[in-house]
């Protein structure tokens, strides 16, 4: 089954795609070292009933544009690490 959308169901949403901290620390003279924490697709916020308020259409047709067919929303990641220069 699939929703169509209209003015109704997604007035606005709010998403956090990709959010990077990093801190450097410098060791000696040509030593240093980086702590990073990396994170993608953290949360959306909406009053959008379906998956994703981004509704994505994988066809040319344009009287299926705006028709939500139930496609999953991108994955969460996280990244940590590590990286020295010596």
């Amino acid at each position: 089954s699939f929703v169509i959308l209209d003015y109704k169901h997604v007035k606005y949403f709010l998403r956090l795609i990709n959010i990077n901290l990093g801190y450097n620390f410098e060791l000696s003279d040509n030593k240093n070292l980086r702590v990073y924490l990396s994170a993608q697709n953290l949360f959306v916020w909406t009053d959008y009933p379906g998956y994703d308020p981004e509704v994505r259409t994988y066809t040319k047709n344009p009287q299926k544009r705006g028709v939500d067919f139930g496609t999953y929303p991108g994955t969460k990641s996280y990244l940590i690490g590590l990286k020295f220069n010596y």
